[in-house]
């Protein structure tokens, strides 16, 4: 007599994947993509989970796909559970110097500015085959690093938090460790009244200002984070969600821009720009990297760890 479950005695667990991809994408067209099947064969998988689950998963709305209860309460289980099987079935010993593995990075713009440089000369002298793609954290979701959508999130604690995780939760299964601090600076470029006026509190509350602000609904910034806890107000004429481009725009007028230090070194090695303290008392940035917990004894990820600490270490002792 089988020890199996008796539903899983009768579930092609191959459907399982087809599951994910349409309740992941809400999309019988880009779920065929991923799993390089036809519309018809994901079509025809879908009417036999249909007849399993006795539900019907996922409902046309307009162009895409909206899923019932059901799929909505499987969706994040069976990530889990595909991951753990990909975990249990694979016999492959990860070797840096011949593996084609592809990694996923999340970081904002500044970030990938300081990492990727070093890390594609890392990437060329001992993983030539191993390519890594660097998202921004816009889109992100607890979803995507519980089921390895992405192996690492690299950013300020508060990105974290505003994903509602937390290292100092079990349950929520997520590792992290600390990669470097630095503090922020002020930009503006060589043209700037302030220069003549000083820089002081009171101007720099006052005079406009180009800023980061992450997304709508999160502004994903130490800056006004701690400009709100402190009920102070700064006029942000402009607001970006891509960092580098601030220097950019202090360069071309006279806005005030606030960046980490590592940002501003980059900038003023190529434009007429000068670096000033900031004379708000604005924390210093941490940034940590963090990853599924559940993973990180796996040797793919320990080495990536690895090379993105080495690879921040490179520009941090260059500067």
């Amino acid at each position: 007599m089988s020890s199996l479950p008796r539903n899983l005695q009768t579930l092609n667990l191959n459907l399982l994947k087809t599951l994910y991809a349409v309740l992941r994408y809400r999309s019988v067209t880009r779920a065929a993509e991923e799993l390089h099947l036809t519309q018809a064969a994901v079509s025809n998988n879908l009417r036999r989970l249909r007849q399993h689950f006795d539900d019907r998963l996922v409902i046309r709305d307009g162009r895409s796909l909206r899923l019932t209860p059901r799929a909505t309460a499987l969706l994040d289980p069976l990530g889990e559970t595909l991951t753990a099987l990909s975990r249990v079935i694979e016999t492959d010993v990860f070797a840096p110097e011949h593996s084609p593995r592809s990694f996923r990075i999340v970081a904002a713009s500044n970030i990938s500015a300081i990492l990727m440089p070093p890390l594609a000369k890392l990437l060329a002298d001992e993983a030539p085959h191993i390519s890594v793609q660097f998202i921004g954290g816009s889109a992100l979701t607890p979803h995507d690093l519980r089921t390895d959508r992405i192996d690492v999130l690299i950013g300020p604690p508060q990105v974290l938090a505003s994903l509602g995780l937390s290292l100092d939760d079990p349950a929520q299964e997520c590792g992290g460790e600390h990669l470097y601090t630095e503090r922020f600076v002020c930009l503006v470029n060589d043209r700037h009244p302030v220069l003549k006026q000083g820089l002081t509190r009171e101007a720099y509350l006052t005079m406009p200002h180009a800023s980061f602000f992450l997304n709508l609904d999160t502004p994903g910034s130490v800056e006004h984070g701690y400009m709100e806890a402190q009920r102070l107000n700064q006029f942000d004429r402009l607001l970006s969600s891509d960092i580098t481009v601030l220097p950019l725009v202090a360069a071309a007028s006279d806005l005030i821009v606030l960046v980490p230090q590592s940002v501003a070194d980059l900038a003023t090695r190529r434009s007429d720009l000068v670096i000033l303290p900031c004379p708000i008392d604005i924390p210093e940035l941490e940034i940590w990297s963090f990853w599924n917990r559940h993973r990180e004894e796996d040797a793919d990820i320990v080495w990536l760890r690895g090379i993105i600490r080495r690879g921040f270490a490179d520009q941090i002792q260059q500067r």
